[in-house]
């Protein structure tokens, strides 16, 4: 109980000390503090809100599609849901290297002692995948050399 008057006591004595300015003191002691001091800089303007775009509406983009061409005549396939399958074969040079990886790897021999090169892997899986396209599937093929794209086999039906 001692020990509780003894903490009130102390919070009595920091308590106590000069009286705080009136408030017609605090407006001259501001006031010559203002006239001694450099103005502040106000703060800049707050920037005005983000201008909002309406979005295009599906009406909107059908009118800004191109017009189909008349002169062109599209003829669709008979089954628009066939699968695709577009083979594309690589006829750069370096599918004519006899190693897969580092130099050191080795494809192999053919029968007639030749050293056997990429081509000569490619080809025989590539006809065990077309021999496994549905055939109601459209299959294409394409070739990729010299740095170019050539279209060999238009993708559609009936050729295999």
């Amino acid at each position: 109980m001692k020990y509780i008057y003894i903490f009130v006591a102390a919070l009595l004595v920091w308590g106590c000390g000069s009286e705080p300015p009136s408030s017609t003191q605090s407006q001259s002691t501001s006031q010559s503090q203002s006239t001694s001091q450099a103005p502040t800089p106000q703060s800049p303007a707050p920037e005005p809100p983000p201008k909002v775009v309406k979005t295009k509406t599906r009406e909107d983009w059908i009118r800004i599609w191109p017009e189909p061409d008349p002169s062109i005549v599209v003829e669709l396939a008979d089954n628009i849901y066939a699968c695709n399958y577009l083979v594309i074969f690589d006829g750069s040079g370096s599918m004519n290297f006899d190693y897969c990886g580092a130099e050191s790897n080795k494809i192999g021999r053919k029968a007639n002692g030749e050293p056997m090169v990429r081509m000569d892997l490619i080809l025989p899986a590539a006809q065990a995948f077309v021999d496994k396209v549905p055939p109601d599937a459209n299959l294409g093929f394409m070739k990729f050399e010299g740095g170019k794209l050539y279209e060999v086999v238009p993708l559609g039906l009936n050729n295999r």
